[in-house]
């Protein structure tokens, strides 16, 4: 049975850390303690897990981080979207992670924020992330595709200059 958890990192342990690390390693292909310490270095106390079970099983898993982007000249607090990975394609984790994410933010009352590469901008547009014009982000970071979730509109502009996530 399938089951989605929040879980904030100043709650996690070192068990469930190896397994979000593991997870990324069958999508991204660096070494287990280099995954480590990214989360060490990136995720803060207050940042979120969330995770996607098939009983004690991780099949799916992304990260909410804390973020300040600037949006349409107004610094906001946002969640920034990272990490989007699956065990196994084809199976509809990710759109299960998806909906958990927008659910949340919804429910919360929160916006998001998230980055991906060209191939990846319908799927996120499918749950009503907008995307903003390359040319409307500053610098660092107009080489990738930035998405908003509750806030903005395809015209907005953005400024974002904090970690990544």
């Amino acid at each position: 049975m399938l089951s989605i958890n929040f879980i904030q990192h100043k709650d996690a342990d070192t068990s469930l850390l190896e397994a979000i690390a593991a997870l990324k390693a069958v999508r991204w292909a660096y070494p287990m303690e280099q995954q480590m310490n990214w989360i060490a270095e990136n995720i803060e106390p207050e940042d979120w897990h969330l995770l996607l079970k098939d009983g004690e099983d991780l099949v799916a898993y992304m990260n909410l981080v804390q973020v300040k982007p600037e949006i349409d000249g107004t610094p906001v607090a946002a969640l920034g979207i990272g990490n989007v990975c699956t065990k196994e394609s084809g199976k509809g984790y990710g759109n299960q992670l998806m909906e958990a994410v927008n659910r949340f933010l919804d429910e919360k009352a929160l916006y998001g924020i998230l980055f991906c590469k060209d191939h990846l901008v319908p799927y996120y547009q499918k749950f009503n992330w907008i995307l903003i014009r390359k040319e409307n982000c500053n610098q660092e970071i107009s080489q990738v595709n930035t998405l908003l979730y509750n806030i903005g509109s395809g015209q907005s502009t953005l400024s974002y200059t904090g970690r990544m996530f």
